[in-house]
Formats: C-alpha cells, structure tokens, sequence
C-alpha cells in the first residue's frame, strides 16, 4: 500500500512539472516574440544592432534570446521550486 501511494505521488509531482515546464516553455517563447516585435523591429530603422555580446558594442541592445536568459529562473532554482 505504501508502495502504492509513493507511486501515485510520484507520478504527480512528474505530472505537475512538466505542465509547469510546458507553460514556461511558452511563456518564455511569447517574451521573445513580444521583443522581437515591440523593441528589436522599432530600433532596426534607427541602425540600432542586436547582438548577443551587446554589452561590448556601444548602443546594442540584446537579442531575444539573450534578454531571455538574462530574465529567466536558473533550472536549478525552478527545481527547487517545483519539489521543495
């Protein structure tokens, strides 16, 4: 019985993660659309590049999938988060 129980447990948690990594997943997908579309295609008319090592060059802004990053939970952390 006990057996049982840790299993539908189990299968839970895994269950609950991965449509929470499901959501996230898109969320993250939808940021950088939004970017892509309301920042990066306004500032391409004014010469302004977009590059992943914006920090070097002067007057770049990050790409979608950089800025992602940068705003993005650590895996390790949204583990934590998910089990405890």
């Amino acid at each position: 019985m006990v057996w049982i129980a840790y299993r539908v447990k189990s299968n839970l948690i895994m269950s609950s993660a991965l449509s929470i990594a499901s959501l996230y997943t898109q969320a993250l997908a939808e940021f950088r659309s939004i970017y892509t579309s309301e920042v990066e295609a306004r500032l391409r008319p004014h010469q302004v590049e977009v590059t992943h090592d914006y920090k070097k060059k002067s007057g770049a802004i990050p790409l979608p999938a950089t800025l992602s990053d940068l705003v993005s939970i650590p895996y390790e952390v949204f583990l934590v988060m998910l089990i405890g």
